[in-house]
């Protein structure tokens, strides 16, 4: 068969019922996601990194204006709950990284990087970044600080496309990006480098340790009826 890389997994999904999780209504989109990866021995960058070409056709009669295709990136990194994450704006990127020198010990069942922990990462490689928020799975978000999380409802899910916390507050640097009296607001959550001890990264606030999803996200752009948007 004709194939992208060496070896190709293909399937396809369509946006045709109520949406179980954030009550939204049907947009009638179709969506096919090839994933693919190649064995290529001499290049350890291309042959431990996995592709995905996303294709997403309206097939409704409605021009969606400022439309967003954002993605649950979930990159746990061995035990899950001891994960710093981060964004790279410049790069078009997020990544991951242990929070210390030891990956574990962890729940039992979940595997464990003994040693030479990875980091792990996500770039848009054709489209740019226009925002990355985070969410952690334990936690409780508040307008007025804590931890945040992604609550169900459709305007919520939007804002988190819209790199904004669910109840539509900016992302406000230092802490956990929830800092109720700031105006220094930004679109990416812990942009600089950890290694900058007075950048904001996960590395320069306490106890942020937990399990963590980021939502990297790509928009605004008008999708009209019949078109179609790679990624």
């Amino acid at each position: 068969p004709v194939i992208k890389g060496d070896r190709m997994a293909w399937l396809t999904f369509t946006d045709s019922v109520k949406h179980a999780r954030s009550r939204g209504n049907p947009l009638l989109v179709d969506i096919s996601v090839s994933v693919y990866a190649y064995d290529c021995e001499q290049n350890s960058t291309i042959d431990g990194s996995l592709f995905a070409d996303v294709e997403a056709i309206n097939r409704s009669q409605t021009l969606y204006e400022d439309t967003y295709m954002g993605f649950f990136a979930d990159l746990d990194l061995g035990c899950y709950y001891d994960d710093h994450i981060g964004s790279l704006p410049d790069a078009n990127a997020v990544y991951v990284y242990n929070a210390d020198a030891s990956d574990g010990p962890c729940n039992p069942g979940f595997p464990v990087f003994p040693s030479e922990i990875p980091v792990q990462s996500l770039s848009f490689l054709d489209k740019t970044l226009s925002s990355v928020i985070y969410y952690t799975g334990t936690g409780v978000q508040q307008p007025q600080g804590g931890v945040p999380y992604l609550v169900d409802l459709p305007r919520h899910f939007y804002n988190t496309l819209r790199g904004k916390w669910s109840e539509g507050a900016p992302v406000t640097r230092g802490g956990t990006g929830i800092n109720k009296n700031s105006t220094d607001s930004l679109s990416y959550v812990f942009p600089d480098n950890p290694a900058d001890t007075d950048g904001w990264s996960m590395c320069t606030v306490n106890n942020l340790n937990g399990d963590h999803f980021m939502i990297p996200s790509h928009g605004p752009f008008s999708f009209a009826p019949g078109d179609t948007f790679q990624i």
